[in-house]
């Protein structure tokens, strides 16, 4: 597609983190898209690996992704037209490509993982062209789980960005507990805010961009426009206002996580 970068975005962190507001807020952006919590590429590359036997357990897995598709679209109808549409295209698509690798393809003689690797990037790449092809230019997904498979995700998409979400440990720890993501003591949910730390942020992942939250509620602007420039989009395009209103007062402030 005309004037459309290849990289992905990929937003993370763990768990009440401030990942999901930090997600929204470059959705804000007119040229930038993030899904919410899909997991669409790792997906897409463990239904398809290893090799032919994996293919056919698309046939099974195709109904949950566009039930969970479904209400997603469902809340963008405006933005990307009828849900229905978009999803009918999608899969089609991704059911296209598993015919494909079947067949006399360039890649039905490659290794399990090669196979796996190319028809998740062409796979991707049809969603985008797809979902992105109204609205843009930088495209991507958000979840937790980004933080344990950034090297499967770097693998797929070699030029992605990621946005690493980080929040006090102890805030992170109480704000889970307190919201039901792990039924525990704060001991046991430090823990586990731990182990989505320590699969990020000792590797030095390249190319990634951290945001602390604290630092946002603090100083939105100065926070927003530092992301906006790593991911190359003019800042003079976003709805800046708007933006520090969500952070100081709308309900994804921390204020209102209970």
């Amino acid at each position: 597609m005309e004037n459309v970068r290849s990289d992905w975005l990929f937003v993370t962190g763990a768990p009440r983190s401030g990942a999901t507001l930090t997600s929204y807020l470059i959705s804000l952006h007119q040229n930038a898209e993030c899904l919410h919590e899909t997991h669409f590429p790792i997906d897409m590359f463990f239904t398809f690996y290893p090799g032919d036997q994996s293919i056919d357990r698309i046939e099974s897995w195709m109904p949950l992704w566009r039930e969970a598709s479904f209400k997603w679209m469902g809340s963008q109808e405006e933005k990307l037209g009828p849900a229905s549409n978009i999803q009918t295209r999608i899969m089609g698509l991704i059911a296209a490509g598993g015919q494909f690798l079947k067949g006399d393809s360039p890649f039905s003689h490659c290794e399990p993982r090669v196979q796996a690797v190319m028809l998740t990037r062409a796979c991707c790449s049809a969603i985008r062209g797809v979902c992105g092809s109204q609205s843009s230019l930088v495209f991507g997904d958000k979840s937790p789980e980004y933080c344990h498979w950034w090297g499967l995700v770097r693998e797929l998409f070699v030029d992605c960005k990621i946005v690493y979400v980080d929040r006090d440990i102890e805030e992170n720890a109480k704000s889970m507990v307190r919201c039901g993501f792990i039924a525990n003591t704060v001991e046991l949910a430090t823990k586990e805010v731990q182990r989505y730390r320590d699969a990020i942020i000792p590797c030095n992942v390249p190319l990634m961009h951290t945001v602390k939250l604290e630092e946002l509620e603090a100083s939105p602007a100065e926070v927003i426009t530092s992301m906006l420039e790593y991911l190359e989009l003019d800042p003079s395009d976003y709805p800046m206002t708007q933006a520090i209103d969500i952070v100081q007062n709308g309900d994804l402030n921390r204020s209102r996580r209970r």
